[in-house]
């Protein structure tokens, strides 16, 4: 859902000028998102504001996050601030208003609070951030219920950077356990929860050739047409696998090559899934090359396609997309159950939702799961708490809501420049 408007600009083109001294209504009938807190919040608000003392202009003697945060005048301030005491409103939570020390003044909104500081007779310094319990001061009035900061975990997809593991003996040992795991779940043909396993281990060493040689013969007994287990889609889809594979170079499908013909030097298979070109190197499955009797010949070529005794991977190509801006930023918000792989779910959510970030140069990737609901207002909030360093009011922002194969739901924010008039 596009935001729109301009707060802080439709603020300065007022030629009354909006002081703490200004009625609450009239503030709020001057506020450009659309988002308004309640009459009586706005007007908490601004009597608070006049107990604050105003502080140096840097704000350095400020506590964190409110030493780095925004500044602008009180329409600006209060319009960014409406959405959220808004939306917070909406769902039964009432603001509080401390003013801590006669410095600056906390505005607590679970699971969300702001601070602000005077920094001259009409201009303020103001943070959003995550709510915590702060110690409180004699001064400080005591306010609603602790909410528990929730676990975030940042991932980088194929475009973004990555972070090399940390090898050291407890990494290492958390991986073969979980590869013994994987190879006791195949002989006793769980399948399913030894590819989990496996997983895991790729998930830590991407090229560990024993997990992939193991997932290989899971696959290939599971994903047969005669299968008596089935593997779920979500694992079969992960990128993680993708070296195990082979796949058409026409249609793009794939499956998984036979893991008894790597060691055969002579080996003749009649009736194949498909087969590689010697002459061009491409793969052709059954479908889209051309059949001669028990054999299959290259459409391009014409000539008999080779046996693959390897895995030849499979690629993964965005579908296409008319990119009429640049996208510089997308966050994902999960909710919880958190994903075995948050890596891998990342790289199907955006080659579903947003594949224009895998095809666009430095593009910000930030994911994390939630333990509450995923919406718009929490999307847009974490946002601005995990990257104060974009100011969404200079950019196109749009939300989307999503449910993965198994049920899980969660919400895509995409950032992407204004479109020049």
């Amino acid at each position: 859902m596009p935001i729109s408007g301009d707060p802080q600009s439709n603020g300065k083109q007022e030629e009354r000028a909006i002081d703490i001294q200004s009625d609450p209504q009239d503030i709020l009938d001057r506020c450009g998102s659309g988002f308004k807190m309640s009459y009586s919040a706005c007007k908490t608000m601004l009597e608070r504001l006049k107990e604050l003392e105003i502080v140096a202009a840097d704000g350095s003697s400020l506590p964190r996050p409110l030493s780095t945060g925004l500044r602008g005048d009180l329409l600006s301030m209060i319009d960014r601030m409406g959405f959220y005491i808004g939306q917070a409103e909406g769902r039964g939570r009432e603001p509080e208003f401390n003013v801590v020390g006669g410095r600056f003044l906390r505005v607590t909104f679970p699971p969300f609070e702001c601070q602000i500081a005077r920094i001259s007779e009409s201009e303020y310094l103001y943070a959003l951030s995550e709510f915590k319990e702060l110690p409180l001061p004699a001064n400080l009035e005591t306010g609603g219920a602790m909410v528990p900061t929730e676990q975030v975990t940042t991932v980088a997809a194929a475009t973004a950077e990555t972070t090399v593991p940390v090898e050291g003996v407890g990494r290492v040992s958390v991986v073969m356990k979980s590869l013994e795991n994987a190879e006791l779940c195949f002989r006793q043909k769980n399948y399913v929860s030894a590819m989990q396993e496996i997983l895991r281990v790729l998930n830590e060493y991407p090229h560990n050739r024993r997990a992939l040689d193991l997932a290989q013969s899971i696959l290939y007994l599971c994903m047969g047409d005669t299968a008596e287990q089935r593997i779920p889609q979500m694992i079969i889809q992960d990128p993680l696998l993708d070296p195990v594979f082979a796949q058409c170079s026409q249609c793009r499908a794939f499956w998984p090559v036979n893991p008894s013909l790597k060691d055969m030097a002579h080996v003749v298979v009649m009736h194949p899934v498909g087969g590689v070109c010697e002459t061009c190197g491409k793969v052709f499955c059954r479908k889209c090359a051309v059949t001669d009797g028990l054999f299959l010949k290259c459409p391009q070529c014409h000539v008999q396609l080779g046996v693959i005794r390897t895995p030849m991977g499979r690629t993964r190509i965005p579908r296409r997309v008319e990119a009429t801006r640049k996208i510089v930023q997308v966050c994902i918000f999960k909710e919880a159950p958190e994903p075995p792989n948050m890596r891998s779910y990342v790289q199907l959510v955006l080659e579903t939702l947003v594949p224009e970030a895998l095809i666009t140069k430095d593009v910000g990737i930030y994911a994390e799961t939630t333990q509450g609901e995923a919406n718009q207002f929490y999307a847009l909030a974490r946002t601005m708490i995990v990257k104060p360093e974009l100011d969404l009011e200079k950019y196109d922002v749009i939300t989307q809501d999503f449910t993965d194969r198994d049920g899980g739901r969660g919400i895509v924010l995409k950032v992407y420049e204004k479109e020049e008039d």
